[in-house]
């Protein structure tokens, strides 16, 4: 695991999410682009990963994980991959923490049903924002 981009952390942030919420999936744009540390405080959530690296091996591939308060797992997201994840539980709270600083002219996503994660949630909740991101396949990455 390669932390350099976290040798300094710029910011912090929580998001709470309810059972059926779907957030993702989220990015910053280079030269604003972040590495991720990520981990639940409370309840439990499906993190999942997608490569955007267009010169990697994984490449438009994703990866899903559990994080809860009760198993204490983290999550480190290198520079070049979109994050989201969906709450299991009633309530959950995820934290994580960002080698860049928010910009929101960077900040950017992928449609989160448009790379072939099946979220096992039937009609999910998804802020507007998110429903208006672009497939991956319409996608042009700069990573």
């Amino acid at each position: 695991m390669n932390l350099k981009y976290l040798n300094e952390i710029k910011e912090s942030f929580y998001s709470e999410s309810v059972k059926g919420v779907v957030r993702g999936m989220h990015f910053q744009l280079p030269p604003y682009h972040h590495a991720k540390l990520v981990f639940c405080m409370s309840g439990e959530v499906t993190d999942v990963i997608l490569d955007l690296r267009k010169n990697a091996a994984t490449f438009g591939k994703f990866e899903a994980f559990n994080l809860s308060a009760e198993n204490k797992n983290m999550l480190y997201l290198p520079h070049g991959c979109a994050h989201g994840f969906s709450a299991i539980s009633d309530v959950a709270t995820l934290f994580y923490f960002v080698s860049s600083v928010h910009n929101p002219a960077a900040d950017t996503g992928i449609l989160y049903n448009s790379f072939g994660y099946d979220w096992g949630i039937e009609n999910p909740i998804i802020s507007p924002r998110d429903a208006s991101f672009p497939k991956l396949m319409d996608f042009v990455s700069p990573f």
